[in-house]
């Protein structure tokens, strides 16, 4: 699994690209938000179009970076959610708490709104 992170317009755009289905995979990605977060950048969009897999270790992840993002007073959005990415979102009831937008650029104008 890969990740990038870009600043734009206040708000943290985290990609994903392979298969999120391990937490160890994230330790360096939560210690860089820890940083960003201090620096008072608390707006998340999370870019998962390019997400091949993922299990309930991943939504764990998707979870923890919620919660971070809200426990500093931010949020986070989900973007371009693939299909079965999305299928298990509903089935786990996880749609109703994430913000979901198809693209990147509709999670940051949700964000910077």
């Amino acid at each position: 699994m890969k990740y990038q992170i870009n600043v734009v317009e206040h708000a943290l755009i985290i990609s994903f690209e392979g298969n999120l289905m391990d937490k160890e995979q994230l330790v360096d990605l939560t210690n860089e938000l820890d940083l960003y977060v201090e620096e008072g950048i608390n707006l998340f969009v999370v870019n998962v179009a390019q997400l091949k897999h993922i299990n309930s270790t991943g939504l764990s992840v998707l979870l923890t970076l919620l919660t971070k993002a809200r426990n500093s007073g931010g949020e986070l959005i989900l973007a371009g959610i693939p299909k079965h990415l999305n299928k298990l979102l509903i089935i786990t009831k996880l749609n109703s708490i994430f913000t979901i937008v198809d693209s990147v650029e509709d999670g940051i104008e949700a964000l910077v709104v």
